[in-house]
């Protein structure tokens, strides 16, 4: 649904939860960060910069989205679904892998990053991993946008997605989207949203949240 009578201040390095039911206005907040869908009125700015007049090159570098679903580029190499604007090196690369647990994708002992990635290759939960490979990968950054992790991942993988969110985006501003709020160590969090039809029906610390 369209955004109405949203205004919102959130400071920078801020983990803000954003619950709501479907519906709610949550993945609009998303899709106009990424400019997806356009601003029809009213303004969002990133610093003292708005939005809509940021460079799309640099919004790109500025904005990293962990999206539900994970797309591959059909034929491509290991390199480029991971790299693909080839901004870091093979070792680079490699080392992102190993964090997320994926390293099995090379031959071990191997630093060969041209085989060709097909999504028969990874599980549900893999493509997660992948697609957060892609967002720990060194770049300018400075937000972090979450969609929903757990609707197609297990307990474990969830609780490893989070563990390297936590490690390797703690200067970043995090914005998640949740179905609910026991999906999340609420305590991680410095502020919780709650949408509903378009607008912010509370927004306050987690501790103001409980029970409410």
């Amino acid at each position: 649904p369209t955004l109405r009578n949203f205004s919102l201040n959130i400071d920078p390095t801020w983990k803000v939860a954003i619950v709501g039911r479907s519906g709610s206005g949550k993945s609009s907040i998303m899709r106009l960060l990424l400019r997806i869908l356009d601003q029809e009125s009213g303004s969002i700015h990133i610093g003292d910069v708005p939005l809509n007049e940021m460079d799309p090159e640099f919004l790109r570098e500025r904005i990293i989205a962990l999206p539900q679903e994970t797309v591959l580029l059909p034929g491509a190499s290991i390199k480029l679904n991971i790299d693909p604007y080839n901004g870091s090196g093979n070792e680079e690369c490699l080392e992102v892998l190993r964090l997320v647990g994926l390293s099995r994708l090379v031959p071990e002992g191997g630093t060969d990053l041209d085989a060709v990635l097909s999504s028969e290759s990874l599980s549900q939960g893999e493509f997660q991993l992948f697609s957060l490979a892609r967002c720990v990968l060194p770049q300018e950054g400075g937000i972090l946008l979450l969609d929903e992790l757990g609707s197609a991942v297990d307990q474990k993988t969830y609780q490893d997605i989070w563990n390297i969110v936590w490690d390797e985006f703690h200067n970043y501003t995090v914005l998640a989207i949740v179905h609910r709020l026991e999906e999340i160590d609420l305590e991680r969090f410095d502020r919780v949203l709650f949408m509903s039809h378009g607008e912010v029906e509370r927004f306050g610390s987690p501790q103001s949240m409980v029970g409410k």
